[in-house]
């Protein structure tokens, strides 16, 4: 009893506090944030398209255009789900040491057309982005991760 009500005390003097702690506290990654930090990046968003439910074992995502990047941002309602789509978006070891190495094409085999593409998390949030361009790549997933 007597721990209550030296909780509730406390929240009582806290109370007044929270118009100033609300601006420091880290706010929640939207599709339309992440749509409005891309513009204000620079990053001319087009063919804005909202899915629900979304791909991936996702509840939604979103697919877009960034300044001709592909980019697919999906919104999880667990962590399992989260994490497990996140492995699948990395390349196995093999993979990447043939891709890097030149290996298949040096054996004969044709010039590979997938995409390059880089995946990362934000919350419950993932974002998948596919471009030829390299450092566009990285600025799209450094304006994500600051969201």
């Amino acid at each position: 009893m007597r721990k209550m009500l030296i909780g509730v005390v406390v929240l009582l003097l806290l109370f007044p506090l929270i118009p100033i702690i609300k601006p420091f506290l880290p706010k929640a990654v939207t599709f339309d944030r992440a749509k409005d930090a891309f513009n204000a990046a620079g990053l001319t968003v087009e063919s804005f398209n909202l899915i629900t439910p979304g791909g991936l074992g996702s509840v939604e995502s979103a697919s877009m255009s960034v300044k001709g990047a592909y980019v697919s941002i999906y919104h999880f309602d667990g962590e399992g789900k989260i994490a497990l789509q996140l492995a699948y978006q990395k390349d196995d070891p093999g993979t990447a040491i043939v891709a890097s190495w030149g290996l298949a094409e040096s054996l004969g085999a044709a010039k590979s057309k997938n995409i390059p593409s880089n995946a990362v998390r934000n919350g419950k949030f993932m974002l998948t982005v596919a471009s030829e361009d390299r450092a566009l790549r990285q600025q799209v997933v450094r304006v994500f991760k600051k969201l």
